[in-house]
């Protein structure tokens, strides 16, 4: 069954999902402070203060009780996935686990949501224009593999305020527009939880960016990692054609064009880390935000600037993919990709080498 959209079904969606948000945010931050779970400066962070780290159960708890409200069935499976990310998240927040056991947990999260949730991609007909369909369970390796992908990359990009949870709400947002402008409308459940997040995410940055005096909150790994899956999700109910029976599916070619920016960063980081010899969870500051700030732009320009990069390819992979179709939107997003990894690849040598003559003449 789909559910046509209104304009005041919309505001309605986004106002409830950020009501909720911003609740839960007034609730949760004195008892994050009693439970010491904040972020505290010191390090490589250069905020002020102690900031609870409550963006995550904020937005949990607004999808919990979601159904309440808006009368879709409750899915319980992807919140059950989401809510294990949320408990590792917090743990992680308050006593630093193991980048291993995160990573257990974060393929045992996605599991949950592709076994229990349906999220299973089983169309591979990326680069021929066709439908090949893959089996069912290489579909869903596949998809568990792809989920805890888009879980990391917006869990490692988190690195200056507002950043995931704008290029989140960024996502969501072209998402719903080109399935609505494709279809018309969409099931209850596809509305409903993406128009929801959107409108929590906004309120969330809100309180992220200082716009409410003495109530910054960052998102936490707790945060960073369900906003990555539900994303994720999403991106594979709309790509897969299962938001309804006879609906056009999402171009699979536009889910790497709309998430280009976290997607290509964690990636190329990956690659970067690994020809260093180093873990590729460990901390640096050569992600994509912190190259911009090198060059002398501040956070929030920085923040700016990302933004718009990510209209640019999601712009340009639109018009790519309408005209040529996939084959050639998917090789000139690899050609993108590999463009950035060399570029990148030689600002991080550069910055090292000039890193190093620093210390030698200090």
């Amino acid at each position: 069954m789909s559910e046509h959209l209104t304009l005041f079904s919309i505001i309605q969606t986004l106002a409830m999902g950020a009501a909720l948000v911003g609740l839960f945010v007034l609730v949760l931050g004195p008892l994050a402070l009693r439970l010491r779970l904040v972020d505290r400066p010191g390090g490589r962070k250069h905020h002020t203060g102690n900031i609870p780290l409550i963006g995550g159960p904020a937005l949990a708890l607004m999808l919990l009780t979601l159904p309440l409200f808006s009368g879709i069935p409750n899915p319980g499976w992807l919140i059950m996935g989401g809510m294990v990310l949320v408990i590792t998240g917090i743990a992680d927040d308050r006593w630093q686990l193991s980048a291993s056991f995160k990573l257990l947990v974060q393929l045992l999260a996605a599991a949950i949501a592709v076994i229990g949730g349906g999220a299973v991609v089983t169309n591979f007909g990326l680069f021929f224009g066709e439908d090949i369909t893959g089996s069912y369970v290489t579909g869903m390796v596949f998809s568990v593999i792809a989920l805890t992908g888009m879980i990391n990359a917006f869990n490692m990009i988190d690195g200056i305020d507002g950043l995931a949870a704008s290029l989140a709400t960024f996502t969501l947002t072209c998402l719903m527009v080109l399935v609505v402008y494709l279809n018309g409308q969409a099931t209850p459940f596809f509305i409903h939880v993406s128009l929801a997040l959107i409108g929590g995410l906004c309120a969330f940055l809100v309180f992220n960016l200082g716009f409410i005096p003495r109530r910054k909150i960052f998102l936490g790994d707790s945060g960073s990692m369900l906003i990555g899956l539900m994303v994720g999700v999403l991106l594979i109910k709309a790509s897969e054609g299962a938001l309804d029976h006879g609906q056009r599916p999402f171009p699979t070619a536009m889910v790497l064009w709309i998430t280009a920016v976290p997607v290509m960063d964690t990636v190329s980081l990956i690659f970067r880390r690994l020809a260093r010899g180093v873990s590729p969870f460990s901390p640096d500051r050569t992600h994509f935000h912190h190259l911009i700030m090198q060059a002398g732009a501040t956070p929030r320009q920085t923040l700016g600037i990302i933004l718009l990069v990510a209209c640019a390819m999601a712009g340009a992979g639109w018009g790519i993919t309408s005209l040529f179709g996939s084959t050639l939107s998917i090789i000139l997003w690899a050609a993108i990709f590999l463009s950035y990894l060399v570029v990148s690849i030689m600002v991080g040598r550069k910055l090292r080498k000039t890193a190093s003559a620093s210390k030698l003449s200090a």
